[in-house]
């Protein structure tokens, strides 16, 4: 037990000589406590990383403002040609409008691609605003408008390559515009195709929260389409009030129970 008391006893005076060596060296009565760091997991890694990823789409969407780009390529647009539907709408009909309108929102969607090139600067913001002045120039049913609107994402530089990234969300401001441009399509009834699928696949690839809001759409919007025995037209002509004798047909077929029944259109003199 001596022997014990001893050792603790030459182990406490190392202890105390080699603060005493600290004090004298340094000049302070400090403790040079070892400071033991919390080993960071793994989910504190993909935090770290999240956090790192938004901070740096806020710095993007800080420095291109909102309007700018939409509002250079409206202004590009009216000095063309295609905007001359403006001061000539008085002596259109309702069809001839909209298709002008249609053709100077392609043209706007057009002259981005050409000013921004291939890196597509602020094409986030830029699809925001297509998106709500979409009702403006009437093209909200329109599948060839968004399709168009789908292409002004670059190809390539966001698919998604890891599981990590599938599930995590990899580009989750650009992957919240894709699905943005799918709800609005389902709100106003247009049923998409193939190809947009695929160009979701050329955008993010297979797996990503877009893709899925596509197949979710693709699953049920045709499945309530189709369930209805008297199918809606899916784009019904402006000018039927020009057209007496169609916009007839049209009414007969609805309320007509049978869809086996046939229209003939006689003329009376």
């Amino acid at each position: 037990m001596a022997r014990i008391e001893l050792i603790r006893r030459l182990r406490l005076f190392t202890v105390l000589h080699r603060m005493s060596d600290y004090e004298n060296r340094f000049g302070t009565t400090k403790l040079m406590m070892p400071v033991v760091s919390r080993p960071a997991s793994f989910f504190s890694f993909i935090k770290s990383k999240l956090n790192e990823a938004a901070s740096s789409q806020s710095k993007d969407s800080q420095s291109v403002p909102n309007d700018s780009e939409w509002l250079d390529a409206v202004q590009e647009v009216e000095k063309s040609e295609l905007s001359h539907w403006k001061g000539s709408d008085t002596s259109m009909t309702r069809t001839e409008l909209r298709k002008w309108k249609k053709r100077t929102f392609l043209h706007i969607l057009e002259m981005f691609i050409q000013r921004s090139g291939p890196s597509r600067k602020g094409f986030t913001s830029f699809i925001e605003n297509a998106l709500t002045k979409m009702p403006e120039y009437e093209v909200v049913d329109d599948l060839d408008c968004y399709k168009a609107v789908i292409r002004l994402f670059p190809t390539g530089r966001m698919v998604v390559k890891r599981f990590l990234q599938a599930d995590f969300g990899h580009f989750p401001k650009q992957q919240q515009v894709m699905i943005d441009i799918l709800s609005q399509m389902s709100r106003y009834h247009v049923l998409p195709d193939d190809e947009v699928g695929q160009m979701i696949i050329d955008v993010f690839g297979w797996r990503n929260h877009a893709m899925n809001a596509y197949r979710r759409l693709m699953y049920w919007m045709p499945k309530l389409y189709y369930s209805n025995p008297w199918t809606l037209p899916l784009r019904i002509v402006d000018d039927l009030d020009l057209d007496p004798i169609k916009l007839g047909c049209l009414i007969a077929e609805r309320i007509c129970p049978d869809r086996m029944t046939e229209f003939t259109v006689v003329q009376v003199s």
